[in-house]
């Protein structure tokens, strides 16, 4: 289901809508209307020309690195809510030739023409560890030497961009009790105020940047996302992006002389407006449009679908922050805000695609997955399928049954035992 939006006197803009009951349907994500999106839309177009690259993977990369380029000191107020410039982006092929890796080679090397500390605030991670994040932008140290120096001067530079190619690896790492990779990502988003409580040689940063792109394939994601990270506010945090090997080109063309100079005139403007620019605004028109999305972007959505997207707000206006930016502007206008919801919707629709109808809850997959096979009792469940290790199913089988993915029904027995309840998937409409 979709809904439209009217405003009079602006074009019309669709946004997909999900109630709560229905179970998404899984299809590849309409593609953007690259076009129509400014100079994001225009760089995407330009780096992917003439290759195999998904330019989807190149708009969304973009959008990340220049959020992180532009700093943590651009802010935007909605309220009392005070939103960065800070995006992380994971991009989800089916396989290794989805041409994710490459999706920033053709302009990397102009952004370290035209942000002299590109290179300093740029790495290829690995995410492996929260405190090893942390050290990369700490503060400086609170003991002092003998001169009342710092020990550790700590680092100036707050910004962070973790290019990491093996985004399974880092949710591996998650999966281990100590580890803190998690915890430490969700404070750097929020607000970049990190500090951790360690009883010795206490680490903090303060207004940290950090934002991230890495690359995992479908069947890694679901093999590695832990449940916890599922519902904790992690994956929500993340735009799910869909990406895919354009056509077979065996020789891809290099970024020609025109383009280059072309994309960094517009980076070059675009991080120059925001050197001049703390605090962004909204245009009336662009909180119209906001306004009338809002009731779509925040409304329940089923399974883990519905936690990996449950902060669709909050990712338009950063979207649309950056956009803006990229378009030379300090003010959110109206078409920054038609690009952004493009942009989340075609990130809604990656994440209903990558996700479908999967629950947080690893025990509610397993029994779906279960009664594909066919109707089955609540004991063959418990006994057949868990071996009767595992609790709760009983109250599993009663969500299951309350948003509609299956069905009971009682069949008493001849011999006069207890009615045995049978379970089997709901018919799809």
């Amino acid at each position: 289901m979709q809904s439209t939006i009217n405003i009079p006197g602006m074009e019309e803009i669709t946004v997909p809508e999900i109630p709560v009951q229905e179970i998404p349907v899984r299809h590849w994500p309409s593609r953007l209307p690259f076009e129509q999106m400014g100079n994001a839309g225009r760089i995407a177009l330009l780096a992917s020309h003439g290759t195999e690259i998904d330019p989807h993977a190149v708009l969304f990369s973009l959008l990340t690195v220049v959020g992180c380029v532009i700093g943590p000191d651009i802010h935007l107020y909605v309220g009392e809510a005070r939103h960065y410039c800070r995006l992380f982006c994971v991009l989800v092929g089916a396989s290794s030739r989805g041409r994710k890796g490459s999706s920033l080679a053709p302009i990397l090397s102009i952004f370290q023409e035209v942000s002299p500390n590109f290179m300093k605030i740029r790495t290829s991670g690995p995410l492996s560890s929260g405190e090893g994040l942390i050290y990369r932008i700490r503060d400086a140290s609170e003991e002092v030497d003998k001169e009342g120096d710092p020990l550790d001067p700590g680092v100036e530079d707050k910004r962070l961009v973790v290019l990491d190619g093996e985004f399974a690896a880092a949710l591996r790492a998650m999966k281990r009790e100590t580890n803190t990779l998690s915890a430490i990502l969700r404070s750097a988003w929020d607000s970049g105020d990190i500090s951790p409580l360690t009883k010795t040689n206490p680490v903090r940063v303060t207004n940290g940047h950090v934002c991230f792109v890495s690359h995992i394939t479908t069947p890694e994601l679901h093999a590695c996302l832990s449940e916890s990270d599922s519902v904790n506010g992690f994956a929500n945090r993340i735009l799910w992006i869909c990406t895919r090997r354009q056509g077979s080109v065996p020789f891809p063309e290099r970024l020609s002389k025109e383009s280059r100079g072309e994309i960094g005139a517009i980076l070059s403007k675009s991080l120059s407006v925001a050197t001049e620019t703390r605090e962004m605004t909204l245009s009336l028109d662009a909180k119209a449009l906001f306004g009338e999305a809002y009731p779509i972007l925040t409304q329940e959505r089923p399974g883990l679908f519905g936690s990996a997207t449950s902060r669709a707000e909050a990712q338009v206006m950063r979207m649309a922050m950056i956009l803006a930016l990229l378009d030379g502007s300090p003010i959110i206008r109206r078409e920054d805000m038609v690009r952004s919801l493009h942009c989340w919707r075609y990130s809604e629709e990656s994440a209903r695609f990558i996700f479908g109808d999967r629950e947080p809850d690893q025990r509610a997959n397993k029994i779906l997955d279960f009664l594909s096979g066919g109707e089955r009792t609540t004991t063959q469940i418990t006994v057949d399928l868990f071996k009767r290790n595992v609790s709760g199913i009983s109250e599993v089988l009663e969500y299951l049954q309350s948003v509609g993915k299956i069905t009971c029904r009682k069949e008493c027995s001849t011999s006069g035992k207890k009615p045995a309840t049978y379970w089997k998937l709901a018919e799809m409409n």
